[in-house]
């Protein structure tokens, strides 16, 4: 009986001493393998954490620069250095232009803007800004990609543009401009595409409503309820007009 028992206990101790020999053999041979693919995997997700964390430091820095810009070059320059960041290029480029048709209602320099005493316009600069302006809506609506989410923006570009050619008395440019915006919103955004046709069908009586701004800086400045204004965009609806950052849409 003590010797089997003692045959039995050999027998667990060959068996014991076989399977660490195999699983030796096998951790020299295939163990570097799995190691080195659980460290890649854990370099990944690593990497990965990091990339997201900087992506929303990023989106977050553009929109804070955005939201700190107050001159129509700065915000242009923003749409320039992030055009990755979701609405934003477009966003900032309405808003330069914005602004550079708000001067112009209003018959005030943006030089003078910081300061106490406003400065009117020139007619070179009343120019200057004209230009700027139809620049910018055309930047916007040349990036157009026909996507359903876009449609406020492009067609608050054309909307832009009309009123630029208002303002310069050019009614077969503000006409182009109300066409494009009616096709451009039909059937997404019925409404604005009837608002474009009424403006359309108006143009005329609202380009002999507008009174140009005076060249003598002792003038009344023209009243901005006269003229011809586009629509306006809310910042904290750009989520809602244009794809999120990674879709890396077109400014």
């Amino acid at each position: 009986m003590d010797r089997n028992r003692l045959k039995e206990v050999r027998q667990s101790d060959l068996t014991e001493s076989r399977i660490n020999e195999d699983f030796l053999t096998w951790l020299k041979a295939s163990g570097p393998t799995y190691l080195l693919i659980v460290l890649v995997c854990l370099c990944a997700y690593v990497l990965w954490v990091r990339w997201k964390e900087h992506k929303q430091t990023y989106v977050a820095t553009a929109w804070a620069e955005y939201n700190q810009s107050d001159l129509p070059s700065s915000l242009i320059d923003v749409a320039a250095k992030y055009p990755d960041v979701g609405a934003l290029p477009s966003v900032a480029r309405l808003d330069a232009a914005e602004r550079w048709m708000r001067a112009v209602q209003l018959n005030q320099s943006l030089a003078g803007a910081e300061g106490e005493e406003t400065i009117p316009l020139t007619d070179e600069e009343r120019t200057q800004y004209l230009d700027g302006a139809d620049r910018v809506y055309a930047e916007v609506i040349a990036a157009d990609d026909g996507a359903p989410g876009r449609t406020l923006v492009v067609v608050n570009a054309l909307f832009g543009r009309a009123a630029v050619a208002e303002a310069k008395n050019d009614v077969e440019a503000a006409r182009r401009s109300y066409e494009q915006a009616a096709a451009r919103a039909e059937a997404t955004f019925p409404s604005l595409a009837a608002q474009a046709r009424r403006r359309m069908e108006s143009i005329e009586t609202a380009i002999a409503a507008v009174t140009l701004p005076a060249e003598s800086p002792d003038s009344t400045p023209t009243d901005p309820a006269a003229l011809p204004k586009p629509l306006i965009i809310n910042p904290a609806l750009a989520g809602a007009i244009a794809p999120g950052p990674g879709s890396n849409d077109n400014p």
